[in-house]
């Protein structure tokens, strides 16, 4: 704690947090992280900042921080952000979901998603089949007060592949077969304009022939707006 005295008061406090431990300073425990609060009446102002990280058994993962700040000249708050958004990873991997919020005087925004990946998986011993697939779903929402106006957009896409290997003493590779993925978006504005937009990219690769390659490729897309009663051929609400 640091505590200053002048042409005004300041108060700094910080310490650590160590939740389902040992004690103080346990690096294994389930939950630890840091605090940081500073108070000043010249200037005026609040600020504070915590991080945290969590794991359990390395069945579930994650980390947050939070940011609150108050003076004359501005004033936010942040629960995880676009750079670092609040996380929690099942089994500890890649996947899981995420999220953040701010709020600021002229808008409040929030994000929240889901990601996964299975990683490349095998099947067969010496010959067999190998695959792999992912995704992310992801929404974000503003809101801007004055005037009031709503933006939401929604973002799906996923991908997936699958091949044969061999893994001999004589020989080892693989060929993948079928590769694909599909991306998908939407947004939506009111109340001035008041429209509704969205796309969707997909594409397909096969390889029925491997050994001297007859690759084939597929794609298609599609979009299209409606905003203010008319209907257009576009992706974003955005002119």
């Amino acid at each position: 704690m640091e505590i200053t005295k002048g042409s005004g008061f300041t108060c700094k406090l910080y310490g650590e947090l160590y939740v389902i431990s040992k004690g103080y300073g346990d690096q294994k425990a389930k939950v630890k992280g840091n605090a940081t609060i500073l108070v000043s009446t010249n200037p005026k102002l609040f600020d504070t900042e915590v991080n945290v990280k969590a794991n359990f058994r390395d069945k579930l993962c994650g980390d947050g921080n939070l940011k609150i700040h108050f003076s004359k000249k501005e004033w936010f708050i942040k629960l995880g952000s676009k750079d670092k958004p609040l996380s929690s990873n099942v089994l500890c991997k890649s996947s899981g979901y995420f999220g953040y919020v701010e709020v600021v005087p002229t808008i409040t925004t929030l994000n929240v998603g889901y990601q996964f990946d299975t990683g490349d998986q095998k099947w067969g011993v010496g010959v067999g089949f190998f695959g792999r697939a992912g995704g992310l779903i992801s929404m974000l929402g503003n809101i801007t007060y004055s005037p009031l106006q709503v933006f939401h957009s929604a973002t799906l896409s996923g991908g997936a592949k699958i091949g044969a290997f061999i893994d001999m003493s004589v020989w080892s590779g693989n060929v993948t077969l079928l590769e694909g993925s599909v991306t998908a978006n939407l947004q939506a504005t009111f109340p001035d304009p008041f429209c509704l937009a969205g796309s969707i990219n997909a594409s397909i690769c096969m390889d029925p022939c491997p050994v001297f390659s007859c690759e084939f490729c597929l794609s298609t897309s599609m979009e299209i707006r409606y905003k203010n009663g008319d209907f257009e051929l576009k992706s974003t609400c955005n002119d």
